[in-house]
């Protein structure tokens, strides 16, 4: 194969995401997708040696790739932190929303008791993402990790949220992450006072 690496681990990864709304995702998933590229199943373990794991963050990656240019393409001329953070979120789930049925399989992985302590984690990535960009944050003290910690609990509220939403455009969703923005906002405003 004379493809580099990038795009080898893109073609496993849209042909993983493209057979998973029909299959179980599991030890399997990986290999099936390669099979249905015509790509050796050995290919998978050189690019992806730790599995699905792998897969998933560079799935995140891939998303946070498209992200961050639309942020940067979109969101120029808006001032408020809290209003950039807000579209960067809504932003990421408009990309995400063509794979909102595989979400769930997502959640169900990192559920299990083995997986669910990486979830902080492979979310942390994206969150600080959005802060550092979106949020022009570029603290290192306490508030780094309160900042991105509380952006992780709202997305990931955001996130159960929008699965069930069934209003149009997701404006329900809309609302109910832009109330949960809200209450961060006053919770800091809170903790700055103390």
């Amino acid at each position: 194969m004379t493809e580099n690496i990038e795009d080898l681990k893109k073609k496993i990864l849209f042909s993983v995401l493209e057979i998973l709304p029909y299959e179980k995702f599991d030890g399997n998933i990986i290999s099936k997708a390669c099979k249905n590229i015509n790509i050796q199943k050995e290919y998978s373990n050189l690019l992806f040696p730790n599995g699905r794991i792998e897969v998933l963050e560079f799935f995140r990656d891939y998303i946070d790739e498209i992200m961050l240019r639309r942020i940067n393409k979109e969101l120029v001329n808006i001032k408020s932190i809290t209003a950039k953070i807000y579209e960067s979120i809504k932003i990421r789930l408009e990309i995400l929303d063509i794979h909102r049925i595989i979400i769930p399989k997502i959640i169900s992985f990192y559920s299990m008791p083995w997986n669910h302590f990486k979830l902080y984690p492979y979310t942390w990535k994206s969150m600080n993402l959005i802060w550092r960009i979106a949020g022009g944050d570029k603290s290192t003290d306490f508030n780094y990790y309160t900042k991105r910690g509380l952006l992780t609990g709202v997305y990931w509220s955001t996130i159960v949220y929008w699965l069930q939403d069934e209003s149009l455009n997701y404006q329900s969703t809309h609302d109910f992450l832009q109330r949960e923005l809200n209450l961060i906002v006053k919770i800091g405003i809170k903790l700055a006072n103390k």
